[in-house]
């Protein structure tokens, strides 16, 4: 269920980013994760996460 909201959440988004961040978040969480418990750790990551994939996207854009 917390993938879900997860994923519901991020597929708002409506850039190519944040799908591309929404859909590697959800790779690396795990099948019983419970975004509720994990609040403030999940905002820190996704932070992160957003922030590398900027980067990605740059350097293969060439920007």
């Amino acid at each position: 269920a917390g993938r879900e909201k997860v994923m519901r959440y991020s597929g708002k988004g409506k850039s190519a980013l944040s799908r591309a961040s929404a859909a590697i978040l959800l790779e690396l969480l795990p099948q019983d994760f419970d975004p509720l418990a994990h609040v403030a750790e999940l905002v820190i990551h996704l932070g992160h996460l957003r922030k590398m994939v900027q980067r990605l996207f740059l350097l293969v854009h060439g920007l």
